[in-house]
């Protein structure tokens, strides 16, 4: 099984770039795509990545690794909304 790990923040706390890697749960180790482990983008992994089952990734990955901004993948509103809670 393939899991999707955020690394954001892991390493350096005060770092606020987005990163991830793919963990893969039958080997128990981190998949290595091309000469990466971890990538900053989805873009990034598409073009490391060279297997077949792209689409499998692709719905494994949450909106931010596509670039969407923060806000959109917290589960809280939208910060520049005039709605009361």
């Amino acid at each position: 099984m393939k899991r999707f790990i955020d690394l954001t923040g892991q390493i350096d706390l005060d770092d606020e770039r987005r990163s991830f890697a793919w963990y893969d749960t039958i080997n128990c180790q981190f998949e290595l795509h091309g000469t990466s482990e971890t990538w900053d983008s989805w873009e990034d992994f598409a073009e490391d990545y060279d297997g077949d089952d792209l689409d499998r990734y692709r719905r494994l990955t949450p909106v931010w690794a596509f670039g969407a901004p923060y806000w959109r993948t917290r589960k809280d509103e939208d910060p520049d909304s005039t709605k009361e809670p």
